[in-house]
């Protein structure tokens, strides 16, 4: 009687969490399909060629093949995204978190065939959290075995960089309850880290120069103050800088080996949308910078020339190298009246962040 009763009891749990898969292996398709219909008024047309789901009976193998994402706004420069296979795995009691699977990825901004940016994304494994209330991501992280993108946007030759073993985190922190502070709250956290970031090509621009063609190390943290999430217009982004919001460069450092750079500060905007703010540098191999700044034009009469007697007598009073002290110099950078500063001398025109 007792070993009917379990058997029984067993085949009802069976039937009875098998009838839950494929109950939400539904919901899942549905939920997919009310997703792209309500992107449309967006500006977002999703197409797939087509959707599996698998992984019965532990977990849930969502797979979109042939995914094109086409994002077009008024005012603004179309985005194109295609993926020969998307994999979203997830358990089916817990949906709204789960790990992300890309074979590859090519991300084009402006005209489809002639695109002023186009970026080539290798493989990627994700990790995502949706908030099923606000159908926002509330915490993704992303790592990437490699980015291909072109050095600049009339690179006449096809010169291209490339970015390794890249991880991107981005988190969208819950908001305090108390209002009263003066400081505005944390919208956003973004942590970006990249090695082995390359020149493809021996071009003799001055940034490829200065990094002689590689940067071994990339970290940038970062936060978004503001008491909401800009939008990337300028209605949006006006309003977030009229009510004080900013951004919070925690830490910049590049590393090359020849050439290293530290540097944090806060950004804002000014009334041309151009950067605004102020940063504290420690440069770590100025004798190399000095070298490649004296080769141009722009830095042998005027302010350049000034800057680069003032980066000689910086250098002066830094550690030799060799020595067991760093040979590391201070200085302070800062943007403002559309230019950035070394010191008190422009050296660069900063263009609007947004048109």
């Amino acid at each position: 009687m007792r070993l009917r009763i379990l058997i029984s009891t067993v085949l009802l749990l069976v039937l009875g969490y098998s009838f839950f898969w494929f109950y939400m292996a539904g919901e899942v398709e549905d939920r997919i399909e009310s997703f792209v219909r309500l992107q449309k008024p967006k500006g977002i047309l999703i197409r797939y060629q087509g959707l599996d789901i698998s992984g019965f009976p532990y977990r849930m193998d969502i797979g979109l093949k042939g995914v094109e994402v086409t994002y077009v706004a008024q005012g603004k420069r179309p985005v194109f995204l295609s993926s020969p296979q998307i994999t979203f795995i997830a358990f089916p009691w817990k949906i709204t978190q789960g790990v992300i699977f890309s074979k590859g990825s090519d991300i084009r901004i402006g005209h489809k065939n002639d695109p002023i940016l186009h970026m080539v994304i290798g493989a990627v494994r994700a990790s995502a959290l949706v908030d099923l209330e606000t159908h926002s991501v509330t915490k993704a992280s992303f790592i990437i075995d490699k980015i291909a993108w072109p050095a600049g946007p009339s690179s006449p030759h096809g010169e291209t960089y490339e970015a390794h073993d890249v991880k991107l985190h981005i988190l969208r922190p819950a908001l305090p309850e108390n209002t009263d502070t003066m400081e505005l709250p944390v919208q956003m956290k973004v942590y970006l880290e990249a090695r082995n970031i390359i020149s493809k090509e021996n071009f003799q621009d001055m940034p490829s120069a200065l990094f002689v063609k590689k940067i071994n190390q990339l970290r940038v943290d970062l936060q978004i103050h503001g008491s909401t999430m800009p939008s990337y217009s300028k209605d949006s982004l006006g309003a977030w800088r009229d009510e004080g919001g900013t951004l919070s460069l925690n830490i910049l450092e590049i590393t090359s080996g020849d050439m290293d750079i530290e540097t944090n500060g806060e950004v804002t905007l000014d009334q041309d949308f151009k950067p605004l703010g102020a940063f504290s540098t420690k440069v770590h191999g100025l004798s190399h910078i000095i070298e490649i700044l004296a080769q141009q034009p722009a830095f042998k009469e005027g302010p350049g020339s000034e800057l680069l007697q003032d980066l000689k007598r910086l250098n002066r009073g830094a550690p030799a190298e060799g020595t067991q002290e760093k040979n590391v110099v201070e200085m302070a950078l800062s943007l403002q009246s559309g230019m950035l500063y070394i010191g008190s001398v422009p050296v660069l025109d900063l263009k609007a962040v947004v048109e």
